[in-house]
């Protein structure tokens, strides 16, 4: 039986939109780097919009991402995040909201996840962010 070709690439599908991929968003930090410019950074307005939503439509649009997770501080902060994903227009995105179940930043919670130290998950999203937007950029 003869083989059959390989395709060319559609530029409009993107190849890692066959991969599954989960985003992961941390929203539990204090936010003590603004310096008491905001009460919430995640939920902070950004022209207009809370900055969660341009996370999420920037993933969104990347075509990488299937689903997300959505790491959350109080449930205050939770029902506001569900709030903000409904009045967006985002409900149509895979999303869980979970909680750290502690008040940690982020990186302590994940470090402690993971059994390792906080220097090992930050290089690890260092290495996310080069592999995940060096290529995306090269492609705009």
């Amino acid at each position: 039986m003869p083989e059959t070709p390989p395709q060319p690439h559609n530029p409009s599908k993107p190849i890692l939109a066959k991969m599954s991929s989960i985003a992961i968003l941390l929203a539990a930090g204090s936010g003590q780097r603004m310096q008491g410019q905001v009460e919430d950074k995640i939920l902070a307005p950004i022209n207009g919009q809370p900055a969660l939503v341009y996370s999420l439509k920037a993933f969104d649009r990347s075509c990488v991402i299937n689903s997300y997770l959505i790491v959350f501080r109080d449930e205050i902060q939770k029902k506001a995040i569900e709030a903000i994903i409904a009045a967006h227009g985002l409900g149509h995105l895979e999303i869980q909201v979970v909680s750290t179940g502690v008040d940690v930043g982020p990186a302590i919670y994940l470090a402690r996840t993971f059994g390792t130290d906080i220097d090992t998950v930050v290089t690890f999203f260092i290495f996310i962010l080069i592999f995940v937007f060096d290529p995306l950029a090269v492609m705009l």
